[in-house]
């Protein structure tokens, strides 16, 4: 199998992927660190694990589906306690790579009253603080499209994004995807740049 450059949030610490492009980018991410043998943990806020993007993106590069189903476990999260739980959790295993898929989104719920999201979701950002701290491999995942708590949304990302690395993935930017495929053994792009612009 030829080899492959890093996507460049993987294996330097935490980062956000933000935009309409994060959830596929997710995916691509989980199925490029499966390739490398690592160990993948799925923290699913929102139903938003597919696992055929990994079984297509397996089957792509000649590559038995369950040589990366095997590396991923995937936990669901249905409130926002859940999520929290599983921020905690992180901490205790540093060599794990762990993709938090929307984690925003059940805080957002219309169970949660607006100042209990915000204080909950303050204790989410300052455990993601201290994944930077630590230099733990951790993603957050967010689409940025929000239509509950929109005020919330924005202040808990604001919050956020001002001390983390971010990559965002405008509606408008399809060759996102593409680059991020060229990432990946046996896929090529014409793309032209491999990075992304933070912002």
């Amino acid at each position: 199998m030829q080899s492959a450059k890093r996507l460049p949030w993987i294996g330097s610490g935490s980062a956000v992927l933000l935009g309409s492009d994060a959830r596929e980018l997710a995916h691509l991410s989980m199925l490029q660190l499966a390739l490398q043998n690592k160990s993948i943990h799925v923290v699913d806020g929102a139903i938003q694990f597919n696992p055929f993007k990994l079984v297509d993106g397996a089957r792509s590069l000649g590559i038995h589906p369950d040589l990366v189903l095997e590396r991923v476990t995937v936990q669901r999260a249905f409130s926002p306690y859940q999520v929290l739980d599983a921020a905690r959790d992180t901490l205790h295993f540093p060599e794990r790579h762990t993709v938090f898929l929307s984690p925003f989104k059940q805080f957002l719920d219309n169970d949660v009253q607006e100042q209990e999201a915000l204080f909950l979701l303050g204790k989410l950002i300052r455990l993601y603080r201290e994944f930077e701290t630590n230099h733990l491999p951790v993603v957050f995942s967010e689409s940025n499209r929000v239509s509950l708590k929109a005020s919330v949304y924005r202040q808990a990302l604001a919050s956020l994004v001002s001390s983390a690395r971010v990559y965002t993935f405008p509606d408008s930017d399809r060759a996102s995807l593409s680059r991020a495929h060229s990432f990946l053994p046996n896929f090529y792009s014409t793309a032209g740049s491999t990075t992304w612009e933070e912002p």
